[in-house]
């Protein structure tokens, strides 16, 4: 099994591509988090039983 060399240039597009989606995901996460703690993540009839 041959070990393929990772030019420098290869490995910083690698990182650059994780950091890219993780960015991402964390980004998503975030506006579902806000909405929850907002009330914006649910719904109208959801809140009218929580307030009940």
């Amino acid at each position: 099994m041959k070990i393929q060399r990772v030019t420098p240039r290869e490995l910083l597009f690698f990182l650059a591509g994780v950091l890219i989606v993780f960015l991402l995901v964390v980004a998503w996460e975030w506006n579902d988090i806000k909405d929850v703690v907002s009330g914006k993540g649910t719904t109208d009839i959801e809140n009218i039983h929580f307030r009940e």
